[in-house]
């Protein structure tokens, strides 16, 4: 064999060749010769999207009725288990496995120890609870994302499994968990403080005393919790009862579903000067504007250095945009016409109320997905360009099929002027009011600068636009656009205005 296939980075690319053609092919290769063996095992055996193979390497054990059970009560021959466990790394599974609790014991105190390569452990507990204990001690373990399902039928097992196997786990950065917690599971977590990332989906069991616990977590950086069931008063109480100590010393990602006053309260609490992301899952229920103001202020003050910030807000209602009462689309009331209660909007999220966050200079990024849209007029436009340069990605939201009742409030000339303060944007989602817009090759002539570091936009529009004019529009004063599109309703239209753009780009650089 020539000694150029003994180079790591030249076997693994042989490996990615052989894995094209299915795991078989890897198995001939691991005998073809001594040097490649070990190499191809550890390849074939890295990752496992089932544990079933794990088991097939024990002799003896058979299915009965769907469950795994030792052929005979003799002691197990684990030998092939042994040699290939150390080569796991990552284990996914989800499928309904069901062992025998005998058969799980045997191995389960025979295989201390074995699993010592393994560094990431996916797994849905309703299938497979049993598994946890047949991988042992975790020593390398660092990513554990488990499923302990909503189903009340295994909320026992999957909860004191869960607990086990976490009291094992000296290295693990990050936990992912979804599903029903109890309280012993909330203790156990308020008590990992090694860890880095957490995310906790646990509906309503998770309580205050575990949010508060992992405030204190030193080396906490990211975190994701659902928590709209949880009062703010409780929250405060809490933290007050504890007194005085650094809260998310470390924080850099913050994802949270949760009512605006209690994300507050949180960031009010907040040490940590690192928090770069904030993604804010507002509960459904409508909120006050001086809700909004409230964080806004708050974050103005304790995110510094925030870069990333996305609101997703949606309010069900049968008749979103509309008051029952008077018919006029949603925006279109003013202050002198309160939004009806029974269309669910009693207040919208306006632009003029995020105005606090403008002293955050380092945003690069902000997504407004709300339902409907947030309302931005021209002026808002031209003010966000000038006090936010850095931004690089907006979203203001999108209507995704043509809704009447709902009418956008920036215009084209917005998005002009929009576009000669932001020069650092690369994406935009923008809704427009085309019926009262100029028309674009009106708006043309009063160009004198165009914007050269946008690449994709996404406009929303009631009414259809005008292909031509459109594309022309948008090629002159976007020269380095590369797509362009808008509401699903206006499908053939922006279709046009893609292939015109491109056509009006290939004959400029001819």
């Amino acid at each position: 064999m020539h000694q150029a296939l003994v180079i790591d980075e030249i076997v693994q690319v042989v490996f990615d060749f052989c894995l094209d053609f299915g795991s078989d092919t890897l198995t001939r290769v691991a005998r073809t010769c001594k040097a490649w063996r070990d190499p191809a095992l550890d390849r074939l055996w890295y990752r496992l999207i089932d544990v079933t193979p794990l088991l097939q390497l024990v002799p003896g054990i058979i299915r009965v009725n769907g469950v795994y059970v030792f052929e005979s009560p003799v002691s197990p021959d684990l030998s092939s288990l042994r040699f290939y466990a150390p080569r796991v790394k990552h284990i996914v599974h989800r499928r309904n496995l069901q062992l025998h609790p005998h058969m799980s014991s045997i191995i389960a105190g025979s295989v201390d120890g074995m699993f010592t390569g393994l560094t990431t452990v996916q797994l849905a507990l309703l299938n497979c609870h049993s598994v946890c204990p047949i991988l042992g001690p975790g020593t390398m373990l660092k990513k554990l994302d488990l499923d302990l399902s909503f189903h009340p039928g295994v909320f026992d097992s999957s909860n004191k499994t869960t607990c086990d196997y976490l009291s094992n786990l000296p290295r693990l950065e990050t936990l992912s968990l979804r599903g029903l917690a109890s309280e012993n599971l909330n203790r156990t977590i308020s008590v990992t403080s090694h860890l880095q990332s957490i995310s906790l989906r646990l509906s309503t069991s998770l309580n205050a005393d575990t949010i508060i616990a992992i405030s204190r977590f030193p080396a906490l950086v990211e975190l994701e919790f659902h928590a709209p069931h949880i009062r703010v008063a409780d929250l405060a109480e809490k933290w007050s009862s504890v007194g005085s100590g650094v809260c998310f010393p470390s924080l850099r990602s913050l994802n949270i579903r949760a009512s605006t006053s209690l994300v507050g309260e949180l960031l009010q609490n907040m040490h940590s000067i690192k928090l770069h992301t904030i993604y804010l899952d507002v509960e459904p229920v409508a909120q006050t504007d001086e809700a909004w103001i409230d964080l806004f202020n708050i974050m103005k003050d304790k995110t510094p250095n925030l870069h990333d910030f996305t609101i997703d807000h949606h309010v069900d209602t049968d008749t979103p945009g509309s008051d029952s009462d008077t018919g006029l689309p949603i925006n279109d009331l003013g202050n002198d016409h309160p939004i009806s209660h029974s269309n669910g909007f009693e207040n919208l999220l306006r632009f003029q109320l995020i105005y606090p966050l403008f002293a955050l200079r380092k945003l690069q990024r902000i997504v407004f997905d709300t339902t409907p849209p947030i309302l931005v007029h021209d002026e808002d436009l031209e003010k966000l360009g000038s006090q936010l340069p850095q931004l690089t990605h907006l979203d203001l939201g999108a209507v995704p099929t043509v809704d009447p009742r709902w009418v956008p409030k920036a215009t084209l000339k917005g998005l002009y002027l929009f576009s000669q303060k932001s020069s650092n944007l690369k994406d935009l989602i923008i809704p427009i009011d085309l019926s009262t817009s100029s028309r674009p090759d009106e708006l043309l002539k009063t160009f004198t600068t165009t914007h050269d570091t946008l690449r994709n936009i996404n406009i929303s529009t009631l009414t259809p636009p005008d292909p031509t004019s459109m594309a022309r529009f948008l090629a002159s004063l976007f020269p380095c656009l590369e797509h362009a599109d808008g509401v699903a309703d206006h499908f053939d239209e922006w279709q046009h205005i893609q292939t015109s753009i491109r056509g009006i780009k290939g004959a400029s650089e001819s």
